[in-house]
């Protein structure tokens, strides 16, 4: 799965504001061979936290799934990173952290956390004030409606509190 997602983010990284900025066959088919090698990587790691909640995002806010996604990405990746002495992967997270950092030519969970804010906001897909209602119920409503299935993959044990928090941190803008 390494490999494969090495490669989709490396082919991401390179087209994905290009992809979306001025769309061409070229970097569209970078882009559709960059998901395909997500695909590939998913469907042998499954899918972690971000993807838990993203559902309620898509069926209450009408947001695509990826962006659903990313609204909670950054600050998962962070608990992750932060959290990695308790992880409870069979694999060495450090390692994969150093990978991570490598590809996208980033030296630290800090610049690797800004690269993908400012990706998100130089797309579009960053959320922007007022598309999501942000009312005390919010959170409720979506630990309501958490995939415990898929939030069972994350690399980290969550619990409901650190669930608050990170959604908290998410939806701050």
């Amino acid at each position: 799965s390494i490999k494969f997602a090495i490669a989709s983010l490396k082919l991401s990284l390179k087209n994905f504001l290009k992809f979306v900025k001025k769309p061409t066959m070229q970097n569209a088919k970078q882009m559709s061979k960059a998901a395909n090698f997500a695909g590939e990587a998913i469907a042998i790691s499954r899918t972690t936290a971000p993807h838990a909640l993203s559902y309620p995002f898509t069926a209450h806010y009408g947001l695509s799934h990826g962006r659903a996604v990313s609204i909670t990405f950054n600050e998962f990746i962070r608990f992750n990173y932060f959290n990695k002495d308790k992880s409870k992967t069979k694999f060495n997270i450090n390692l994969r952290f150093n990978k991570l950092f490598k590809v996208s030519n980033t030296k630290n969970i800090f610049e690797f956390d800004k690269l993908l804010k400012v990706l998100k906001a130089d797309s579009g897909v960053a959320l922007k004030r007022g598309e999501i209602d942000q009312n005390k119920n919010l959170i409720k409503k979506i630990l309501k409606e958490i995939n415990i299935q898929r939030l069972k993959n994350n690399p980290v044990d969550l619990k409901k509190e650190d669930l608050k928090k990170i959604l908290f941190e998410s939806l701050r803008f």
